[in-house]
C-alpha cells in the first residue's frame, strides 16, 4: 500500500492554498490542516518552508508562462503586439489568483523579506530573458529594454486592475496599444 501523499500532490495542494489564502497565511501547519495530514509529512518532502515557497512560486509562474507562451507564439513581435496578445490571458478570471499572489510577492520583496526578495528577482530575470526573445527589435539591447518596458506595463496594469480600478486599467491598456 502506497503513501496517500507525495511531492507532487503536496505541491499542488500548496499552490491551491497559496492562491486561495495568500503567502502571508502560508505555513506548514496551515497546509497540513488544509490537506488533512501531520506537519511532519510535509517536512519530509519539503525540508524548509523556503524550499516549499520557492517551488510553489515556480509552479505558479510556470503555469502562467505556459499560458502566455501559447498566446504569444514563438515569432518575435513588437512590444505593443505582445501586450495585445497577452492581455486576454492576463485579464482572464483564471489569472486572478496568480496575480493576487504576485502582487503580494512584490510587496514582500519590496520590504526585503526573504526568501521572497530573492525569489522575486529570479522570477523577474527569467520572465525578462524569455520576453526579450519574443520582442522584435533591431538589437539585443533594444530587445532587453523593450522586454523590461513590457514587464513594467503589465505589472502596472495588473496592479491597477487587481488593487485599484479595473476600468481604469482597461482604459490605460487601450492607451498603451494606441501608441
Amino acid at each position: 500500500m502506497g503513501h496517500k501523499h507525495d511531492h507532487g500532490t503536496l505541491l499542488a495542494a500548496a499552490v491551491e492554498f497559496v492562491e486561495a489564502n495568500g503567502l502571508s497565511r502560508f505555513s506548514f501547519g496551515r497546509l497540513a490542516k488544509h490537506v488533512g495530514i501531520a506537519d511532519r509529512t510535509i517536512v519530509y518532502y519539503f525540508p524548509t518552508k523556503d524550499q516549499l515557497v520557492t517551488e510553489v512560486l515556480e509552479a505558479i509562474s510556470g503555469r502562467l508562462l505556459a499560458q502566455l507562451a501559447q498566446a504569444l507564439g514563438e515569432q518575435p513581435l513588437p512590444r505593443i503586439e505582445l501586450l495585445k496578445a497577452a492581455w486576454p490571458v492576463l485579464t482572464s478570471p483564471e489569472s486572478e489568483p496568480t496575480f493576487r499572489v504576485f502582487l503580494e510577492l512584490g510587496g514582500l520583496a519590496a520590504s526585503r523579506i526573504e526568501p521572497y526578495a530573492a525569489i522575486t528577482r529570479e522570477i523577474f530575470l527569467g520572465w525578462h530573458a524569455w520576453l526579450a526573445t519574443l520582442v522584435a527589435a533591431s538589437t539585443s539591447s533594444r530587445r532587453s529594454n523593450d522586454a523590461a518596458v513590457l514587464i513594467a506595463q503589465i505589472d502596472g496594469l495588473m496592479l491597477m486592475r487587481m488593487a485599484g480600478d479595473p476600468g481604469m486599467a482597461q482604459q490605460a491598456y487601450r492607451q498603451f496599444v494606441k501608441q
